[in-house]
């Protein structure tokens, strides 16, 4: 199988990743609870408020990461917030490496996924530190 490469978008290239990548981000936004819109996700991403990480097989876009670093009194937390794609057990410790190092370059001091279920077996490595538990007020 060809490598992959996983790497961080510059805010002022998402536009010409996003037709690629907005139906795997569309895709992940309900495990998000209605907490972003497809737009409001764009919005963040060329604003640089998020991250947009791509992975490359053969110069083709397979999957996008978003991710966002908020800061807390006691620590600079990465967070994985979305992910889409194809072929996951082929990129996903390359992304992982990829994010945790630029998380360690810009402060942070946690990695943490919010997501679906299926992230435990693919990072075995990733403690599992609680339960996300949310309930609908507004049904």
């Amino acid at each position: 199988m060809t490598p992959v490469q996983a790497v961080p978008i510059d805010a002022g290239l998402i536009d010409g990743f996003w037709p690629k990548v907005a139906p795997w981000v569309a895709a992940a936004l309900p495990w998000a609870r209605g907490r972003w819109t497809l737009e409001s996700i764009h919005d963040d991403l060329t604003g640089d408020f998020k991250r947009l990480w791509c992975v490359f097989r053969d110069n083709q876009v397979i999957s996008a990461v978003v991710t966002v670093n908020t800061d807390f009194p006691a620590v600079r937390v990465s967070t994985i917030l979305l992910c889409g794609g194809a072929d996951a057990d082929s990129w996903v410790p390359l992304i992982l490496r990829n994010i945790e190092a630029a998380a360690r370059a810009e402060g942070c001091g946690q990695v943490e996924i919010i997501g679906r279920p299926g992230w435990r077996k693919l990072c075995p490595e990733y403690d599992l530190a609680g339960v996300w538990l949310v309930k609908e007020l507004n049904r």
